[in-house]
């Protein structure tokens, strides 16, 4: 029961001690709920300086973390790996069990992959430590492994990955495979004529090719495809204004009109 206790200790000569009084209340809240910690940031950090802030919930009158922190949010930047669990106490003094543990880790980011092209096989030279994203044409294909062999030809790119923490964008590598036709495999230059280039605005496009209609398609370094155009069958030639794109460099991809990578050609915009 709630109240005040003391006990009295009696010898063997009567004289009497007591103790001091204790006040024994019943609180009114029960104890918190386990904690949820809120990660504002990633939790696999891929730079020296690179931080991630871990956030108890509000309102509570004292907070305890398994890194001896006493505040609601804390932000980490461990060597390698480490984890982390908070608890909570409320305004009556009733503490929660800790939370569940994040995890932190600390990695390094892989370096750029170079590209290999040899006995038909594409390679990066990142090892199998790392996964990978391949990329078509600027869209990602269902290949994550180091190498592989094509069967379409096109533009292909990759990035390597551990957790979170990604490596550049691989330089492009143009795989043209032999055409249905039976014909010889096409070179990647002087089909695709473009002028002026360098250029602050307008581009204009000519194939050189007995194969004259089909697309050309406008890609950002970064495999991202920006805009789609038609070579006429007539004039073999096209306008393109880069006017609202940033200052870099593109690619263009010339396809016939049966879906084949004909060509390419790197511009850069000024």
């Amino acid at each position: 029961q709630a109240g005040i206790y003391y006990a009295v200790a009696t010898n063997g000569d009567g004289c009497q001690t007591r103790t001091f009084p204790i006040n024994i209340t019943y609180r009114t809240q029960q104890a918190p709920p386990k904690p949820v910690i809120s990660v504002v940031g990633k939790t696999d950090l891929c730079t020296t300086n690179e931080q991630v802030l871990l956030q108890a919930p509000a309102g509570y009158n004292a907070y305890y973390w398994t890194n001896y922190a006493t505040s609601a949010g804390i932000t980490v930047s461990p060597f390698g790996t480490d984890s982390f669990a908070v608890k909570v106490t409320n305004t009556e003094g009733c503490t929660s069990e800790f939370s569940d543990y994040i995890k932190i880790r600390k990695l390094q980011s892989p370096p750029k992959p170079i590209l290999l092209y040899k006995d038909s096989i594409l390679q990066s030279t990142n090892t199998n430590f790392y996964q990978h994203r391949w990329f078509l044409n600027g869209e990602l294909i269902a290949v994550n492994t180091p190498s592989f062999k094509p069967t379409i030809g096109g533009f292909y790119t990759v990035q390597a990955y551990i957790g979170q923490c990604e490596s550049p964008f691989s330089e492009w590598s143009n795989i043209l495979l032999p055409l249905k036709t039976g014909l010889e495999t096409l070179e990647n230059s002087g089909f695709i004529q473009v002028f002026p280039n360098p250029t602050q605005g307008t581009i204009r496009i000519q194939i050189i090719s007995s194969l004259k209609d089909g697309t050309i398609d406008l890609y950002d370094s970064s495999g991202k495809h920006l805009r789609t155009g038609k070579i006429s069958i007539l004039d073999n030639q096209m306008e393109i204004s880069l006017a609202e794109v940033l200052s870099g460099t593109y690619i263009l991809v010339w396809k016939s009109a049966d879906g084949l990578v004909r060509g390419s050609k790197k511009i850069v915009k000024l």
